[in-house]
């Protein structure tokens, strides 16, 4: 399963579909991902049965604890964010032909503004930002791979 917040807050199974979720669920998902591996508290989860339908989409990777719940993704699942942000920062000591395909790649995960229709909120708007950042700077360093390359062009269409 794959969870996608660069854009709009998704889940997409293994298939590749998306997985249709409430507001309310998809709000959870985006606070349990901002969370990072602890627990959301329960004082946070204003609706129980979009808990509970989102607890049967993720199944195992939902973990409630006393204190709230938490997302615990594995090995075959992943964070949109997690990949956009690896494959960045392998970009810099990689040839100019390989930072370019894997900024391109990073660049490929973006599908709007990152966690697009929470962004505005408080406990959103740090994470986001710092996202959305972070895409201003792969774009100007795929622009400026391009030019060293010698594709020019194309880094002026990227850039416009």
């Amino acid at each position: 399963m794959r969870v996608g917040v660069l854009g709009a807050v998704q889940l997409v199974d293994e298939r590749g579909h998306a997985i249709a979720l409430s507001q309310s669920a998809a709000r959870l998902l985006a606070l349990m991902v901002i969370a990072d591996g602890s627990s959301v508290p329960n004082y946070q989860i204003t609706d129980g049965p979009s808990l509970a339908s989102l607890g049967e989409v993720l199944g195992h990777r939902l973990e409630r604890t006393d204190a709230g719940c938490r997302l615990v993704l594995g090995d075959d699942d992943g964070l949109d964010a997690v990949l956009f942000t690896e494959l960045c920062s392998r970009a810099p000591t990689a040839a100019p032909a390989d930072r370019r395909d894997l900024l391109t790649n990073a660049l490929g995960l973006w599908s709007g503004n990152a966690f697009q229709e929470f962004a505005q909120e408080p406990w959103a708007e740090s994470t986001a930002t710092r996202l959305d950042a972070l895409r201003v700077v792969a774009t100007e360093d795929l622009a400026e791979t391009l030019i060293e390359i010698g594709e020019a062009r194309k880094a002026v269409a990227l850039l416009e």
